[in-house]
């Protein structure tokens, strides 16, 4: 095991024939350095239900060749565990455009070929959705993705999914937390290459293009972008989705304009200060490109470098104006439902899914359409979950969350800014006719519906006694609250006791869900705010959701309400 000192495991690195001369070499420039020891080797990276994210470097809490190796064999063991029958099966590989991904990528491969199971790894950057579709098509037991999604340079990821073709069950994920505990990570993690190894196989774009062909098939107006002639600039933001965007929105039509500059890979992300499409900051050289003379572009497009999110600006009144991650969601769904519903298309039985901390104004469109609504909790397993529980009863039509992730089909189980960018530009053609724009449709939604404003509050609890003061305002909003910001309170979800109360009547009825440390507090006047601790930083979010008259209104409500929360912190 692990279990020993900081200054034992380092020495155990530098000592280690297995170690190479250039990690080495980057041990001893930190001999020195208590608190860079300390971060690197007191403990492992924690291995998650999202797998690993971290810094990548030399040491046991940072990714490299050795630790990549070491959650591969725990993984490794977890398979063969399942028996033959899941070795045989295989593991699919994708990797991004970061730095090391493809290294890491293939050292995993490597460590599985070794313990006899079977791999397929792709040998190009390769988007998330598709490699969630691949494990599906293929009949694969698991799959690993080497991201790090949008996070800085100097970060990669390890995550994990299952044969569903979503991010893997809590309870493997702990096995696998579990293996690392047992296992050396020099001695136990070998490359072996015997009879008895498995096979590397590798897979070209193949399963890109097929999952491609997927997406095309849930367009609605396949004729609307060539009709209107629809321009939009692109950005992949240098990552996965170079390939699959254009191919899709010139296929239905779209006059693609490439953002050169960042259609070349680049784990540095030289030309974005942030490869994040939630920061408009990140449409800057799109926006440039587009406002040149003579340029038409109606939207600017962006996925995030593992192509499972997307952003997108619209031209309305001659600026180009962002939508956040609730007004996409809002128009897709929005679009989707009226859309087929004109063409016959729309089927009795449609559902739609979007999470807790996401609008609500979306269950309202489905409601007063006739679609079943599902909400979930944050990330999209959940939403993959509900898809899975649908099957045979219920028609999935749309899912989304707030923060970017849209699902246009079943074809995968988790978010797809391909599948996204094609909707999107087509219910943008199918308004133009209409001498609409995006931003025009989505105020008629507020005329039809009410105003919606959304925003999210991150309330750090930094210091030492950071988990205490998060426990006491958790404890405080499960005590006697009845109004938030002057706003009535009418319902309160705890989704940690599993119980919805009605505060008139006192009658509960259950979440449905399992156990979680989450509160949401419905209003009166249709608002809901809904707090939740992070699982991964020392923060409380807080999403104020939030139905008003005007965007004015609701700014103000949120101010008040924000003043009420920030008070309760002690």
């Amino acid at each position: 095991g692990r279990k020993m000192n900081y200054l034992e495991n380092y020495k155990k690195w530098l000592e280690s024939d297995a170690v190479d001369a250039a990690t080495k070499e980057e041990l001893l420039k930190i001999k020195d350095d208590e608190n860079e020891l300390i971060m690197r080797f007191s403990d492992i990276m924690p291995f998650g239900t999202a797998g690993q994210r971290g810094v990548m470097g030399a040491g046991l809490n940072r990714l490299n060749l050795y630790t990549v190796r070491y959650t591969t064999k725990a993984l490794a063991n977890l398979i063969i565990k399942e028996g033959k029958e899941a070795m045989k099966k295989g593991v699919v590989i994708a990797f991004d455009c970061r730095i090391n991904s493809k290294e890491f990528g293939f050292a995993a491969a490597e460590i599985l070929a070794s313990n006899g199971i079977n791999v397929m790894i792709f040998n190009e950057i390769t988007p998330t959705p598709v490699l969630s579709y691949t494990i599906r098509k293929t009949g694969a037991i698991a799959g690993i993705n080497i991201t790090a999604s949008h996070n800085p340079p100097e970060y990669n990821g390890y995550k994990v999914y299952w044969s569903n073709g979503a991010q893997m069950p809590p309870d493997h994920a702990a096995e696998v937390a579990n293996e690392l505990k047992v296992l050396d990570i020099f001695e136990d993690c070998k490359i072996e290459k015997t009879e008895k190894s498995g096979k590397i196989k590798i897979l070209n774009t193949k399963y890109e293009k097929l999952f491609c062909k997927e997406v095309l098939k849930r367009s609605i107006n396949h004729k609307a972008a060539k009709e209107t002639s629809l321009e939009v600039y692109y950005s992949p933001l240098h990552g996965t989705g170079l390939r699959a965007v254009p191919a899709v929105l010139k296929k239905i039509g779209v006059k693609v304009n490439c953002v050169d500059e960042q259609m070349v890979p680049d784990g540095y992300f030289t030309t974005v200060s942030s490869p994040n499409p939630e920061n408009v900051s990140a449409f800057e050289l799109s926006v440039k490109k587009a406002e040149k003379k003579g340029s038409k572009a109606d939207l600017l497009v962006a996925t995030d470098p593992d192509a499972d999110r997307i952003g997108v600006m619209v031209k309305h009144n001659g600026e180009y104006v962002a939508l956040n991650g609730n007004q996409t969601g809002v128009l897709l769904l929005y679009y989707i439902i009226s859309a087929k519903k004109e063409k016959g298309m729309l089927p009795k039985n449609a559902g739609a899914v979007s999470t807790i901390v996401s609008t609500p104004l979306a269950e309202q469109i489905a409601i007063k359409n006739g679609v079943k609504f599902a909400s979930t909790f944050t990330g999209f397993k959940f939403i993959a979950e509900q898809i899975d529980e649908w099957l045979g009863k219920t028609k999935f039509i749309f899912g989304f969350e707030e923060s970017f992730g849209y699902m246009v089909g079943d074809y995968a189980r988790d978010k797809d800014s391909i599948g996204a960018a094609m909707m999107v530009c087509e219910a943008a053609a199918y308004y133009k006719k209409s001498g609409k724009t995006l931003i025009d449709v989505l105020n008629g939604i507020y005329e039809e519906y009410g105003y919606y404003g959304e925003t999210t509050d991150n309330i750090m609890m930094k210091g030492i006694d950071g988990a205490e003061k998060t426990k006491k305002l958790m404890e405080t909003l499960r005590g006697d609250i009845t109004e938030i910001g002057g706003e009535k309170i009418v319902k309160i979800a705890d989704y940690k006791t599993g119980e919805i109360k009605d505060v008139k009547t006192g009658k509960t009825e259950p979440t449905g869900m399992e156990s979680s440390d989450v509160l949401k507090f419905f209003t009166k006047n249709g608002s809901a705010v809904c707090v939740r601790p992070s699982g991964t930083e020392p923060k409380v979010k807080v999403y104020y959701l939030i139905k008003g008259k005007d965007e004015k209104t609701c700014k103000k409500l949120i101010e008040k309400m924000k003043k009420d929360i920030d008070s309760l912190v002690k």
